[in-house]
């Protein structure tokens, strides 16, 4: 049996504190810290570890582009912020210029990916979209002694569907994997690849709507990252506020009643 869990995608402490109850771990990125004014990261990340010292929170490494040397010095001193830090580490660096060739993708990243597992620093694999990008993170991570996580990008792995009807010529060696084409289908693909093994645990990301938690979790997720907006939206149900509304109807009745028969 799966044990599925809730994180909270933002680095506003005020949203942490009001979702703490039901989240079990963090994940932020340079986009949504500078999108939530976030200016000094490394305090604002020891600010999230307080708040949620027994759960892992994802800090992203800033400029895939930075050498394997500096990107090492950042994630040494990211990992040091907190006990709870898991360094997120995006499956390639954003190198290529178009037209893209995949047979000259970088390996660097994940040649990093497996720099920080030797050097017991907890890492979180991101950005991805495909089951091929998805397995090669499991295997990079699957012998850590600490824990690791593999992220899939569930709303922008639909976005990129039409992409792939689009290929450049040099793009031919991708194929076009029916796996590829229903995020879920690789949840269960690499569920699969994973096996018996306790790690890395996958965390699905890039969730946009309420209707994709609920699908994230049926394909099988260890974990769901959900935005404060989200959560909100999952509270809604127009027939739940109906239902609620009759109860409070009857209450006050009741009320109304006892307050008539003490007179």
């Amino acid at each position: 049996m799966i044990k599925q869990e809730f994180f909270l995608d933002t680095s506003n402490l005020d949203e942490i504190k009001r979702w703490k109850g039901i989240i079990r771990g963090v994940t932020t990125n340079q986009m949504i810290m500078y999108k939530e004014g976030v200016r000094d990261i490394d305090k604002q990340i020891k600010k999230i570890c307080k708040l949620v010292p027994e759960y892992p929170v994802s800090v992203e490494l800033m400029d895939s582009l930075a050498s394997t040397k500096e990107l090492i010095k950042e994630a040494t001193r990211l990992s040091s912020l907190g006990d709870n830090v898991v360094v997120k580490v995006p499956i390639t660096d954003a190198y290529i210029e178009e037209p893209f060739n995949p047979v000259e993708s970088s390996t660097k990243m994940i040649e990093l990916v497996n720099e920080l597992v030797t050097r017991n620093i907890p890492v979180n694999v991101t950005a991805m979209i495909t089951d091929m990008q998805m397995k090669m993170a499991v295997a990079a991570t699957q012998a850590s002694k600490k824990n690791c996580f593999v992220s899939l990008f569930w709303a922008r792995n639909i976005d990129d569907q039409s992409n792939r009807e689009n290929q450049h010529k040099e793009e031919s060696i991708l194929g076009q994997s029916w796996v590829n084409k229903n995020p879920g289908e690789i949840v269960k693909s690499v569920r699969q690849f994973i096996g018996d093994s306790p790690q890395p645990r996958i965390i699905i990301g890039s969730i946009r709507t309420v209707s994709q938690v609920e699908e994230a979790s049926v394909a099988g997720a260890d974990i769901v990252t959900v935005t404060p907006k989200v959560f909100r939206a999952g509270l809604y149900n127009r027939t739940t506020l109906k239902t609620v509304r009759e109860f409070d109807e009857a209450g006050q009745g009741i009320l109304m009643y006892s307050v008539h028969e003490k007179k």
